[in-house]
């Protein structure tokens, strides 16, 4: 996998339905018993089971749509368990939030004239943010094994080679 890949994810087409590729991708699980399937009608999430289950453990989002020409365009995206993501975004969030403040002050009393020393905090702010994205990056490394077992599943369910893009 890719260094910089954030969130992987693939798109495939098949004359299939929704019910038949959820039924094999269904029975498949019950053979395989290390990948749990959870999900309702055209949309289907994939993961490994609970008591493999670790903080960078990835998730697979399955998203089918009937297109025009009568084809089912199967998507998925791979990320992290989604109480995570919530967490990474929330702490962005917060930094961002923190940075802009803490700039508007200093920024404010630098063009008064006055100490602005409160500007010594921004190097902080973004050595945070460097944190949180290699933080990120580790994680997705650590849960590389899952996410190809995931997609070699995927593969062996759906009987296709699937490439990953950005």
């Amino acid at each position: 996998m890719s260094l910089f890949r954030v969130r992987p994810q693939f798109e495939w087409k098949t004359k299939e339905t929704v019910q038949d590729i959820v039924s094999r991708i269904n029975k498949h699980t019950q053979r395989n018993k290390v990948i749990v399937m959870s999900g309702i009608d055209t949309h289907i999430i994939l993961t490994v089971r609970d008591d493999l289950q670790r903080i960078w453990s990835p998730y697979c989002h399955l998203n089918m749509e009937i297109q025009e020409d009568g084809s089912l365009s199967v998507c998925g995206l791979y990320g992290p368990n989604p109480n995570v993501w919530t967490i990474f975004i929330f702490a962005y969030s917060l930094l961002i939030l923190f940075t802009f403040f803490i700039s508007i002050i200093g920024f404010s009393q630098y063009s008064l004239g006055m100490n602005a020393r409160i500007l010594w905090i921004l190097p902080f702010c973004l050595l945070l943010m460097a944190a949180l994205f290699i933080a990120g990056l580790i994680g997705q490394k650590w849960g590389e094994s899952q996410t190809q077992m995931i997609h070699k599943f995927i593969e062996e369910s759906l009987e296709e080679k699937i490439e990953l893009s950005n």
